[in-house]
């Protein structure tokens, strides 16, 4: 693995090496990750039943760790677009000042967009038949104000990055998973909105980790300013 991406940055960056042999395999990588700015770790396409008895390590280390973390599915590859899509989802623009920083500082390491996500659902049963159109314009508006203070504070910090926001009606998993189709990466926030700061993944984060086709990046501490992560590409530690 370490020659492999030695050969992959050709000296552009200081690849080094170290065999884990420790007994719990997330606590270990957990504890080793915080040492850096962000893990990168592979999510392996394995079945339901396994997962059910096994668990996950993905959503293990991402529930632990004090920094960001992106999960690569088995057998992603970089798309060839001119300009990459960043997509960050936000359920609240009042707490999306830090998950949008860690977007934005993302994209303009690699010149991408943002494109901001943002979805809302009744998830009472009827809700395809209770939401008329003008309901739903009406909610789009409401919205697109409500994130417009927000991304003009930050377009002062990252000025070259271009963002836009999509209000859409539909389950937020559902979103977000069609999003993955068209992004290069997805930024989403740890805990869930309703739960206490400090808890495990979110059911929304879940599901997305585990069938997000493109990479997702989860952001601790998504409720708070990203410090230090203006203007540069993390470093990464790196593990299968």
């Amino acid at each position: 693995a370490v020659d492999l991406s030695r050969a992959a940055v050709d000296g552009a960056v200081e690849v080094t090496g170290e065999l884990v042999t420790d007994s719990g395999v997330v606590g270990s990588i957990a504890h080793r990750a915080d040492r850096g700015r962000m893990l990168v770790v592979e999510h392996r396409r394995l079945g339901r039943v396994y997962r059910l008895v096994v668990g996950s390590t993905v959503n293990g280390i991402c529930a632990r760790t004090s920094v960001p973390v992106v999960s690569v599915p088995t057998g992603w590859e970089p798309t060839s677009r001119a300009v990459p899509v960043i997509t960050v989802a936000v359920q609240h623009p009042h707490e999306a000042s830090g998950l949008l920083r860690v977007a934005l500082a993302q994209a303009e390491a690699i010149g991408a967009r943002v494109e901001v996500l943002h979805t809302w659902w009744l998830s009472n049963g009827f809700d395809n038949t209770a939401v008329d159109q003008p309901f739903r314009d009406e909610a789009a508006r409401t919205a697109q104000a409500e994130f417009e203070p927000v991304l003009q504070t930050l377009a002062v910090e990252f000025p070259s990055v271009s963002t836009h926001v999509t209000v859409r009606h539909a389950p937020p998993v559902e979103a977000l998973l069609d999003a993955a189709e068209t992004s290069d990466l997805l930024v989403v926030g740890r805990r869930h909105h309703m739960l206490p700061a400090g808890s495990h993944l979110g059911p929304v984060a879940r599901t997305v980790l585990d069938q997000s086709a493109a990479p997702v990046l989860v952001a601790p501490g998504a409720d708070r300013p990203a410090s230090g992560m203006h203007g540069e590409r993390l470093p990464a530690r790196a593990t299968r």
